[in-house]
């Protein structure tokens, strides 16, 4: 299907490269050349030419497969045309670049040379513009014979009238549908005599739905006195629209849905008189009105537009559906109602309903279609519109193994070939966007679905392509990125999810909307995984991506098919954790051939430890990401990529240091060198000016290396960065050239001191460095490490820092009491660690009024000397942390009592390596927190080596935990395990693992665990057998590892095989 919407993206790149085209380099750069000259500007007006009929070839290339294939060959003559304009922007940079490091030479001289002769460059121009030239000649000259006309903009396209729906047939909306007719049935206490009210959503996900079950609500029947139903679409018409109201408001049709009260035609050609007649028809009256899929984001419109019904009587009211948050809040006076996917028994329910009509009921007597059915709706993700497609498919079809090859699909073909609904749904999405947005929407078509993604990863990839435009304003690439992405986000064609740990997001596109981003890239673009076989390589494929771990590279010989690839990704962007990955080899000769295309290139994780001095050959790179490798040194020619404006190398931890030409990277914006155990910074570091990542820096000794003022010569630094070596800070004032104050757009700062830097000479000195230190109060992360002084600064815990949502404190070794973090009124995550004076925590970490009223993660680990928790009775009846979710306390092997006091929102609890804890709680607490306790909300305890605590296990009193899920026991005690009683009933998993001591399990106490469905033993040497009594019945997972006594006794056949062959999961590795 990527053949339906061929060469959609031709207009867009064909406007970059017309900018291009007229830069004021290229007359420089050939400078007396006229004959190149020539042949750039034929070169720009061919283009011209073409572009005016690719928006008509756009339309007739649905129904005409010659116009298809003459859309692939432009779009191959386009590429090419920007292959040779990133050559000449190479050149013209290199000669200015090498021209300046030869400024002694004579000038006359250099300045003749170029007018006279032609170089080998010069002659490899002429001959690919020719070339390029007589491609585009032979396709123009066919615009005849295939009927094409100049067209400068696409028509508009106007949406199909809804379908009326009936409630009965509308699942998992009864929430949605009632929150908005008690907004319309109810008085807008904002003051606003009309209000609006938006439904907002990706296509497909049933606005339109929704606003029709609410419209024809009896209520809203009996409240309002005029309605009116108008389809907006594409094109904002303010005569149809208000058109259509009128005749809504003003007579009653038979063939229409409005409803109206008088019996006014509106055969009025005037726009002003029709306004003024439909403010007449609804003045004084109480109306509800439906604009549906509306696009309009120009606010003057909808202005001019509601001044006609602006007579209404209070509590008028309007429903708008879009895909569009912008439009949104353009016209509404509230909040807007997002639409979110359907659960999946509601899909399911909507998918019997299609697939077998009214006789329900109908399919109990297809078993067999059950299973694949529910797989079937679960790859629709939630979404209305495919679910009714795909059903609408099998209404007819009851052959359960025509089900599972749509199921076994690795797209849907069949489905968009055969219904014509969610191809035109979500086509109408994509032709709204912008030329630009429409290239770096299809762009996402590299990664695999389901892939999870990060808006500042993303831009940098966009960037590299090519696919932000340079704004001569006040914005950035970057920032027109953010733009973009906000854009796409805003249109639902992005999906937004809470990242790991609570901070940040990652974004995800549905399926049917990834789908949409293959059709419009191509064959242009290919994902290399499990399911994209590498013989389907196309010669035209100049986009690869690949998953780490899951492709053997060095069976890539293919790849010499790609000769124009222009990138190659690994995936995911950042690390890949699983335990049993290897690291991938790295092609080189595919990779690194004279002449490369290549822009981006990803080698993250891979094997590679040296890079190669043929990297120059890659002369327009813009992006290199050698992140998590083991590479040593990068050699002195990687400062010839003097377009490279993405360098990656975090943690690469055995390379110390950066090429000493480093400054010749004039385009270098993004050096991420997080992790990098750098000695010194390269020399000519400060000469890349529009360096906006820099994430460590590493100060110098004395008169030499780099100094904390010269962080002044990066302007636009922006997110983190990391100062190391701050031991080499002489003083305050010193400190205080650094203008951390100032750095308004640094969200995360990491201040360091060198481990190995001895004892400070003075620790007033040290509080002086740190006062000099304070940053901007932007900072959102702020992590402090090795710090010599026996106390903070004020402005670690001055509560104008709102913005402040993360704190470590690492290795603070002379520090003998915590600062009062608990006034940082945003903290959620807080991480102490390698206190070693600290022997006790309480009420001076609280400091005065509220405290720690947003704190959610508490992490405490490595105190040596800490033994206690020391909160006075007033901060106990409080609450001591009253929002912490989740808590982890390891190796402190002095603590005695685990917790602080009662945690009322705590979830999961990991305590690790404490070998003195006796009790998780203090008694007298537990007393007065009984009654608290049947309402914890605590779901999941890990208690990792902790000799004591299991000793006293007696004490622990899980059962009052009535939310408990899952327990991990790691290094038990005894020979046997649980004690009878000791484990709560709502336990669904448990994790056993390296308990040496370990001989058996109680199966009395195993069988009282009604629940339990999840159940791993891994290395438990001295395990001999299972419970004589069996496991739980409702046990559905079990996996057994390094346990080698069970053995034979756990394989087919052996005693304890009985036990357990019924498990619908069952893993026996290593055992």
């Amino acid at each position: 299907m990527a053949e339906l919407v061929a060469g959609a993206l031709l207009s867009a790149s064909l406007q970059v490269l017309f900018e291009r085209l007229a830069s004021e380099e290229i007359p420089k750069l050939f400078h007396g050349k006229k004959a190149i000259l020539d042949l750039l500007y034929e070169l720009n007006t061919m283009l011209s030419s073409a572009n005016v009929l690719s928006n008509d070839a756009e339309e007739r290339q649905l129904g005409n497969e010659e116009v298809r294939k003459w859309l692939f060959k432009l779009q191959d003559v386009i590429y090419e045309a920007e292959d040779l304009l990133d050559r000449i922007d190479y050149e013209a940079l290199r000669s200015k670049l090498e021209g300046e490091s030869r400024r002694g030479t004579n000038t006359v001289l250099m300045n003749f040379i170029p007018t006279l002769m032609f170089t080998a460059f010069d002659n490899s121009v002429k001959q690919d513009a020719t070339e390029i030239l007589r491609k585009l000649k032979i396709l123009l000259d066919q615009k005849d014979v295939l009927g094409l006309r100049k067209s400068f903009q696409n028509k508009p396209y106007q949406r199909p009238l809804a379908r009326l729906v009936e409630e009965t047939s509308v699942y998992g909306r009864d929430t949605d549908k009632e929150v908005i007719v008690d907004l319309l049935l109810s008085n807008d206490y904002s003051g606003n005599k009309i209000s609006v009210i938006p439904i907002v959503g990706m296509g497909g996900i049933g606005k339109t739905t929704l606003a029709q079950l609410v419209y024809d609500d009896d209520r809203i029947q009996k409240h309002f006195e005029l309605k009116a139903w108008v389809t907006v679409s594409d094109e904002f018409d303010i005569y149809k629209i208000t058109k259509t109201i009128f005749e809504g408001v003003s007579s009653e049709k038979s063939d229409t849905i409005f409803e109206g009260v008088s019996s006014e035609k509106s055969d009025i050609g005037n726009l002003f008189e029709l306004q003024r007649k439909l403010k007449e028809a609804v003045r004084g009256k109480k109306f509800l009105f439906v604009h549906d899929d509306v696009w309009n984001e120009n606010y003057p419109l909808w202005d001019a537009l509601k001044s006609s019904f602006e007579s209404g009587a209070n509590g008028s009211k309007i429903i708008v559906t879009t895909r569009i948050e912008k439009v949104a809040s353009i016209m509404t006076t509230g909040q807007n109602r997002h639409l979110t996917y359907l659960s999946q028994e509601d899909c399911w329910q909507l998918f019997v309903g299609h697939a077998f009509g009214s006789n329900v009921d109908l399919i109990n007597a297809y078993q067999d279609l059950q299973e694949v059915g529910r797989d079937i709706v679960n790859k629709c993700k939630g979404l209305p519109l495919a679910i009714k497609s795909l059903a609408g498919l099998f209404r007819s079809e009851r052959n359960p193994k025509i089900w599972e090859n749509i199921l076994n699909s690795h797209a849907w073909d069949e489905l968009y070939r055969i219904e014509d609904t969610i191809l035109p749904a979500l086509w109408l999405s994509y032709r709204h966007l912008s030329a630009d947005l429409q290239r770096c929407f299809a762009y996402c078509s590299i990664f695999p679905k389901d892939y999870e993604f990060e808006k500042e990863k993303l831009i940098l990839l966009w960037m590299a392509e090519g696919l932000l435009k340079s704004d001569r304003g006040s914005k950035c690439k970057e920032e027109r990125g953010d733009e973009y992405f906000n854009e796409l986000l805003s249109r639902s064609l992005f999906q937004q999810y809470q990242g790991r740990r609570g901070h940040g997001s990652v974004i995800r596109m549905h399926d049917l909307v990834h789908d949409l981003a293959i059709f419009v890239s191509g064959e242009v673009f290919f994902r290399l995984d499990l399911s994209n076989a590498l013989h389907s390589l196309s010669d035209n494929t100049r986009h690869l991506s690949f998953r780490k771990g899951t492709c053997d590279l060095n069976k890539l010989k293919v790849l010499c098919k790609a000769k124009c690839l222009r990138t190659f990704l690994a995936l995911p962007l950042d690390e890949l954790s699983e335990r049993d990955y290897s690291k991938y080899p790295v092609p080189y000769d595919l990779l690194l051939p004279r002449g490369s295309c290549l822009r981006v290139l990803s080698l993250s994780q891979s094997s590679i430890q040296e890079l190669p001095d043929s990297i120059s050959n890659l002369k327009h790179l813009r992006y290199l990401d050698l992140s998590l490798t083991e590479i040593t040194e990068l050699p002195d020619s990687i400062c010839t990529l003097y377009n490279l404006q993405t360098l990656l190398l975090s943690w690469c931890e055995k390379l110390s240091r950066l090429p000493k030409n480093m400054g010749s990277l004039l385009n270098l914006r993004h050096l991420d060198i997080e992790g990098v155990p750098l000695k010194e910074m390269p020399p000519q570091i400060t000469n890349l000016k529009y360096l906006s990542t820099l994430s460590q820096v590493v100060l110098g000794y004395g008169q030499s290396g780099f100094k904390i003022k010269m962080l002044n010569d990066f302007e636009r630094l922006n997110g983190k960065i990391g100062i190391f070596g701050l031991e080499n800070i002489s003083d305050a004032a010193e400190a205080s050239e650094g203008n951390l104050k100032d750095r308004k757009r640094l969200s995360k700062i990491h201040l360091r001191w060198n481990a190995n830097a001895g004892v400070a000479e003075s620790s007033q000195k040290e509080k002086a460095v740190l006062d000099a230190l304070r940053p901007h109060t932007n900072l959102t992360d702020l992590e402090i490490e090795f710090y010599r002084g026996t106390i903070f600064s004020d402005w670690v815990v001055d509560n104008s820092f709102s913005n402040l949502v993360k704190v470590c404190l690492k290795d603070c070794k002379n520090c003998l009491v915590l600062p009062p973090l608990g006034q940082l009124p945003s903290l959620k995550d807080l991480t102490i660690d390698g206190f070693d004076s600290v022997v006790s925590i309480g009420d001076e970490i609280h400091g005065n009024g509220t405290s720690f009223s947003s704190l959610e993660y508490l992490w405490i680990s490595d105190m040596l000397e800490w033994k206690e928790w020391s909160f006075s009775e007033a901060i106990l009846e409080v609450g001591v942390f009253p929002r912490l979710t989740r808590l982890g306390i390891y190796n402190c092997p002095k603590l005695v009592i685990g917790l602080p006091g009662y945690l009322p929102s705590l979830e999961r609890l990991g305590i690790r390596d404490c070998e003195e804890m006796e009790v998780l709680l203090f008694r007298n607490q537990q007393s007065v927190t009984a009654s608290f306790s049947l309402n914890s909300k605590l779901k999941s305890l890990t208690l990792n080596r902790c000799k004591t605590l299991f000793k006293n296990s007696v004490n622990w009193d899980l059962q009052r935990h009535s939310c408990l899920e899952s327990l991990n026991i790691t290094a038990w005690e005894d020979e046997s395990f649980p004690v009878e009683g000791l484990l709560p009933t709502t336990l669904s998993k448990i994790y056993i693992q390296q308990c040496s001591k370990l001989e058996r399990l109680n199966g009395k106490a195993f069988q009282q665990l009604t629940s339990l469905k999840t159940l791993h033993i891994h290395v438990c040497e001295s395990l001999r057998c299972l419970p004589e009594e069996g496991l739980p019945t409702s046990l559905e997972a079990l996996s057994i590892s390094y346990c080698p006594l069970l053995k034979q006794r756990c394989e087919e056949g052996g005693e304890d095989w009985p036990k357990i062959s019924h498990i619908t999961s069952l893993s026996l590795k290593n055992i």
